[in-house]
């Protein structure tokens, strides 16, 4: 093979190494953040609110200090219990759900805490909060979470 076949295989080589698409590893929130998300499925009698708090790796990492000594997100049975009947007697007060500035009582139906892994091998924390009120709807409302 002549130099000048050797520079153009060198050369696109060199592009297909550089240009090629590769997957992201990206995280989905900062290190530091606290991200909160709320649904809503409105259905016969009743609006269910799915209410998720997402923690990143430092306040996971806090969070955890507050539910076990060593911070490790290996719960057990009785810890996860006591963790969740706190956060939900924490969280399940300061939701509102209105419908045309009414207030409706939330009840909590479901709870959940998991670890999905983070950066560096750290935990992150993941609380769902599954609620529901009765409510019967018979004409258009304004419906709102706060």
């Amino acid at each position: 093979m002549n130099k000048r076949r050797w520079g153009v295989a060198a050369l696109v080589a060199l592009v297909a190494l550089v240009g090629w698409p590769r997957a992201a590893g990206a995280h989905p929130l900062g290190n530091f953040t606290i991200n909160h998300y709320t649904a809503l499925t409105v259905r016969s009698g009743a609006v269910d609110v799915r209410y998720i708090l997402d923690m990143a790796e430092i306040p996971a990492y806090q969070e955890l200090q507050s539910i076990r000594p060593d911070g490790s997100p290996d719960l057990t049975a009785t810890e996860r219990a006591a963790y969740l009947q706190r956060r939900v007697a924490e969280l399940v007060p300061g939701l509102a759900l209105t419908v045309d500035g009414q207030p409706l009582a939330l009840r909590a139906t479901g709870e959940a805490v998991s670890f999905p892994p983070g950066a560096g091998g750290l935990p992150t924390l993941r609380l769902v909060l599954d609620l529901t009120a009765a409510f019967v709807l018979d004409r258009l409302v304004d419906l709102r979470v706060d």
